[in-house]
């Protein structure tokens, strides 16, 4: 395009601008709409943030709870006595062996994972349960 190209679609453009003139509403309704709109956003801003300070107090809880039952079963597995295995078959397979002679290691591990996927599941469903109601609530203070 060249610059004659250029002025005469910008003319065009500022004619279709000119011409437009959109309906007016009542500008009480106008009103009444944009406040109960801002007030959803600042519904929606204060719930956010309450729900970050949950967000945080479950994660700490998670975590502080994660911490204590950790060094329970961790005290539980060592103070066991070495020379017992913490579980034991009486078969003698090789894979059978390896599983009595490292009960510790997967026992904690076991116990580890257990534990953890516990936690996580307890912070998902409280996520995710808050989530569907900040939205069911925000919903309904839309529609009114």
């Amino acid at each position: 395009m060249n610059k004659n190209e250029n002025t005469i679609r910008e003319d065009e453009l500022s004619q279709l601008f000119a011409r437009f003139t959109p309906p007016m509403r009542d500008s009480e309704t106008f009103m009444e709409r944009l406040d109960s709109r801002l007030d959803a956003v600042e519904y929606l801003k204060d719930m956010q943030r309450a729900q970050v300070r949950r967000y945080k107090a479950t994660v700490l809880t998670a975590f502080g709870a994660g911490v204590v039952v950790g060094v329970i079963l961790l005290a539980f597995v060592l103070n066991a006595p070495p020379s017992e295995h913490l579980f034991c078959f009486g078969i003698q397979s090789a894979p059978f062996l390896f599983l009595e002679q490292n009960s510790r290691i997967i026992t904690i591990t076991a116990l580890s994972l257990l534990l953890a996927g516990s936690i996580v599941s307890i912070v998902y469903t409280m996520v995710h349960t808050d989530l569907r109601q900040d939205v069911w609530k925000m919903q309904m203070s839309l529609e009114k």
